[in-house]
This record gives structure tokens, C-alpha cells and sequence, in this order.
């Protein structure tokens, strides 16, 4: 993970989906295009908390739709979770803030520090904006999931829980 990432993950964790549901129709054309794409796999875990009381989690489209999941189920859960009140900026820059204190006194593996005041200082001056995962990210993990909160039911997804890690 670079940077990035991290901020990436915390972004999605405080401030969840709404900064790519801007509209319904955009939204649905873009899941749409990826789904009808995306080779089913198993390789990934199905869900991923990214929050720690598990009600915000990263749904992974390969074993999803490997396990049969169904794109308007998928849409139904993503626009759920899309309307629902989440964190706001000043919360998010407050964990933010955290995480670069602790990386200051504690290196994370992998992460090199005058990387990460580069960053802030980048993200600061454009008012800590959602970003996409680094090109090494996305060229190691081919990211395709989308965040759905934790009661949002879908079809057999006590089932499909029940064969993940959380």
C-alpha cells in the first residue's frame, strides 16, 4: 500500500459511498459496465470490514457474482448504503491527522515518511478529496468492489457471510 491507499481505505471508512453515487443513472451505467466485464473468482474474501463495528464493509464483485450474486441486487445495496448518513470531512481530516501522527512515531512497513508529508500536504491543499488507489495498488489487487453497510441485506447473504472471514 502506498500513501494513498491508506487514505483511500480511511476515506471509505469514515465517509462511505457517496462521493461516487453523484447520480443514480451515472452510477448504474458505471456498475453495469464493470460487472458485465468482470470474470467471476474466488480468490478475494467475499466481504472486507472497513469499519471496525462491521457496519460499512467492501463487497467484492469477482466472488460475489462468482457465489451468483446478481447486479440489481448489487445496485440495490450500493444505493442503500449510498444514502445513509456517514462521516463528515472535519471527521475524516481528524482521522486522517491520527493515522499520520501515528506513522510519525510508529513507520508503517512499506511506507516511507517524507511520502506520506508529501501526500498530506497535497491532500490538505486540495481540502482531503476522495482518490483512487495507487497504479502498483491496482496493479497487484485489480481493486473491483463496492461498499455496501452491514444490514443491508442481500439474497443468500447470510449464506455467502457465512463462507468469508468476518
Amino acid at each position: 500500500m502506498e500513501p494513498r491507499d491508506v487514505y483511500k481505505l480511511l476515506y471509505q471508512g469514515v465517509r462511505g459511498p457517496g462521493h461516487i453515487i453523484i447520480s443514480t443513472q451515472a452510477f448504474t451505467e458505471r456498475l453495469a459496465a464493470e460487472w458485465h466485464a468482470l470474470d467471476p473468482a474466488e480468490d478475494d474474501p467475499l466481504w472486507e470490514s472497513i469499519r471496525p463495528d462491521e457496519s460499512l464493509l467492501r463487497l467484492n464483485l469477482r466472488p460475489f457474482k462468482a457465489a451468483g450474486g446478481h447486479l440489481d441486487e448489487l445496485l440495490h445495496a450500493c444505493l442503500e448504503t449510498g444514502r445513509r448518513s456517514w462521516g463528515g470531512p472535519a471527521e475524516f481530516q481528524a482521522v486522517w491527522e491520527q493515522c499520520v501522527a501515528v506513522c510519525s512515531t510508529h513507520p508503517w512497513p512499506g511506507l516511507d515518511w517524507d511520502t506520506i508529508a508529501t501526500f498530506t500536504a497535497w491532500i490538505g491543499v486540495q481540502g482531503f478529496p476522495p482518490v483512487h488507489h495507487s497504479e502498483r495498488y491496482r496493479s497487484l489487487y485489480r481493486p473491483a468492489y463496492r461498499l455496501v453497510a452491514g444490514d443491508v441485506r442481500l439474497q443468500g447473504q447470510m449464506q455467502l457471510r457465512q463462507n468469508s472471514d468476518i
